[in-house]
């Protein structure tokens, strides 16, 4: 099975993510990613059993995290160019300290359990499209949305129906004072 650590949304901010993102329909210039899957990664972990997964579920509950939930506005679109699929996503023009400093503890907390670190550098964005046409002048600027981070979840990647989808396995909240 194979997942990962992000930041799940509620339902009102994938809808702004996909109202202000219009530009990317499905067919015209790219895959468009389902709005039921934005979400923040954090950490990718890849492929595990379902042994190490239920030891990494009761590790994950017991992960400590920062004390406040807090906000992100994202104002730029981009491509991955190096990336074979072409992804397109929504960014931050600068990460708050509060993210970095989550990403860090799930970096940490990972490691720490056995699991490789991350050798590229954090990059925090919500992948849009994938296949993308360059027909696009990257980075595009946005209208800003802010966003509140306040969870820390761990979901599993799987097909349903033929389709991916990012099911939440296990969902810590953040203190809520935004």
């Amino acid at each position: 099975m194979r997942v990962f650590i992000g930041v799940d949304f509620c339902k009102k901010a994938k809808l702004s993510i996909y109202e202000r993102t219009d530009l990317f329909k499905e067919n015209q210039h790219g895959h468009r990613v389902p709005c039921e899957n934005y979400h923040l990664t954090l950490k990718y972990i890849g492929e595990v059993n379902g042994e190490t997964l239920d030891r990494f579920i009761n590790y994950f509950k017991t992960f400590k995290l920062p004390q406040h939930a807090f906000e992100v506005t994202f104002d730029g679109i981009d491509i991955f160019e190096s990336s074979k699929s072409k992804p397109v996503f929504l960014k931050p023009q600068t990460a708050p300290k509060a993210l970095n400093e989550l990403y860090q503890r799930i970096e940490n907390e990972t490691v720490a359990f056995g699991f490789k670190p991350l050798v590229q550098t954090f990059r925090p964005h919500i992948t849009l499209a994938r296949k993308v046409k360059q027909c696009f002048q990257f980075p595009i600027a946005v209208e800003p949305l802010i966003i509140p981070i306040d969870n820390v979840t761990l979901f599993e990647s799987k097909r349903v129906n033929g389709l991916l989808r990012y099911i939440p396995v296990v969902k810590k909240r953040l203190e809520e004072c935004v």
